[in-house]
């Protein structure tokens, strides 16, 4: 079976989205026999160094990222309060350092409602970074959405020439929701920017073998964005999805990066 690791996963540093421990998201993915993880929270990156050692402490790769939001008109825009997801993941040393200095910039200067960073500043930051379309937030999938398959193509191949195609992916997710059905299966040539790699968001973990109440969601300041928990049985572990296996690829995007550069922080 092919190696599967979740490259978009938030943890308790995820406000009022991530409920997951970091502890347990460690002990599980040894129980499911995998090797590499990688953090991604919102915005910020907080959690890194506690998600290295800890990730060091239980035998596993850690991946260091975060899932960035980017100013639709610009940072300096004080309008547009639904910025696009994007997640960033440290491909070297340099990368780390980077992904540091636009999280700190992106709150420092593009803060509205959240910390936000622009192509602009994106561009300046790039060296050592894989960048993912990420998740129905995304500027690929939002205008997949909206019916508009040409800006998706054009914002697609702005990212894949300025990260170059082998340090862009388009993240497929299916939780069992409409909108990943019509993104997953839609017409547009995913080719055309880069590889495709097959993502699970994780958001939290329930007890082993036991689905957690179906009343509980992840908690979000947007009621429309909640979403049910799964059992982990049905997502943690799951690494296969209703795509062609040879667009679907996690290990080939994990980043060279293990994070033993943020042990000296």
């Amino acid at each position: 079976m092919t190696e599967f690791a979740h490259l978009h996963l938030h943890t308790e540093y995820s406000l009022l989205d991530g409920l997951g421990r970091i502890d347990e998201y460690m002990k599980r993915a040894v129980e499911y026999g995998m090797k590499h993880v990688a953090i991604t929270d919102h915005g910020v990156m907080y959690g890194v160094l506690d998600w290295y050692r800890a990730a060091r402490d239980h035998g596993l790769t850690p991946i260091l990222g975060v899932e960035g939001y980017m100013a639709r008109n610009g940072i300096q825009d004080r309008e547009d309060r639904r910025p696009y997801h994007m997640v960033l993941l440290a491909e070297n040393a340099t990368g780390y350092t980077n992904l540091l200095k636009l999280t700190s910039r992106a709150s420092l200067e593009g803060f509205y409602y959240r910390p936000r960073f622009d192509l602009d500043l994106l561009d300046q930051y790039k060296e050592g970074v894989i960048c993912t379309s990420a998740c129905l937030a995304g500027p690929v999938s939002n205008h997949l959405l909206n019916g508009e398959p040409e800006k998706a193509e054009q914002m697609a191949g702005t990212l894949a020439e300025m990260f170059g195609k082998d340090r862009f992916y388009v993240e497929i997710q299916d939780h069992g929701i409409p909108e990943h059905d019509q993104i997953n299966r839609t017409s547009f040539d995913w080719h055309s920017a880069g590889p495709a790699t097959r993502r699970r968001e994780r958001c939290s973990l329930s007890q082993p073998g036991r689905r957690r109440d179906p009343g509980v969601v992840d908690l979000h300041p947007d009621q429309s964005n909640a979403r049910r928990s799964q059992s982990d049985e049905d997502v943690f572990r799951s690494d296969v999805l209703q795509i062609p296996r040879r667009d679907a690829q996690t290990i080939r995007a994990s980043p060279g990066c293990d994070g033993e550069h943020a042990g000296d922080c």
